[in-house]
């Protein structure tokens, strides 16, 4: 995508003629940005329909290259607002919101990635935010059987979903901060070595036992 799509089109003639034109009337910024911006809800439309050609997946897509592209060309806007409001650009706790904004801004994402029907994730989202509720509480019992299945393993799949979460969490903060996860399990007396090895390896198991039928691989087709 990014050798023979993003750069391609992005260098073409007509977009370096964009951008020219743009840095006179509009600023450098705009005229720098403004065709990797363009280049990047093409990259990433075409990401969507590599998915499937189905319009969800595409809509999936141009959501993500519109918010690449927006948070590229606003960046000075994005720093000047930060700058009236005396924000610490460099400070821990903009970083924590940094993380929690862009955790956001992904799931709103994957409303389009997993619903098929674009409506329905539309009217899902708005939901999320003006009229969520308990579907434990509103939907009927028969509902949420066939939705859910037996409640039980419902649970199970909620406390392996969010000790996977954990374990992806913690890994990735050590990771920033230079650690290297792998080799400090290395030096570990052999219980801790054993238990860092084979806690995630049943965890992978057990979430494979979950799993129903054969869905076959996603790519296959590609």
């Amino acid at each position: 995508m990014r050798d023979y799509i993003f750069y391609p089109f992005a260098l073409t003639k007509a977009m370096q003629n964009l951008s020219k034109w743009c840095t006179n009337h509009l600023g450098k910024h705009f005229g720098r940005t403004l065709p990797a911006c363009i280049a990047n809800i093409l990259v990433f439309m075409l990401v969507g329909l590599w998915h499937g050609p189905e319009l969800h997946f595409f809509v999936w897509g141009l959501y993500n290259g519109l918010v690449i592209a927006l948070s590229d060309i606003l960046k000075p806007v994005f720093e000047k607002v930060n700058e009236k409001l005396h924000v610490n650009a460099k400070s821990r706790g903009w970083h924590i919101f940094q993380i929690i904004r862009t955790f956001i801004i992904v799931n709103i994402g994957w409303y389009f990635d997993r619903i098929v029907d674009v409506p329905k994730a539309f009217a899902y989202l708005r939901n999320t935010f003006i009229n969520f509720g308990n579907p434990l509480m509103l939907a009927s019992k028969d509902y949420m059987n066939q939705i859910l299945g037996n409640i039980s393993d419902f649970q199970s799949h909620i406390v392996l979903i969010t000790l996977g979460s954990l374990i992806i969490f913690v890994v990735s903060v050590l990771k920033e901060n230079k650690i290297d996860v792998y080799g400090e399990i290395q030096k570990k007396n052999i219980a801790v070595r054993w238990l860092g090895y084979y806690i995630p390896l049943i965890l992978v198991i057990l979430s494979l036992s979950f799993s129903e039928g054969d869905a076959g691989f996603m790519y296959a087709q590609y």
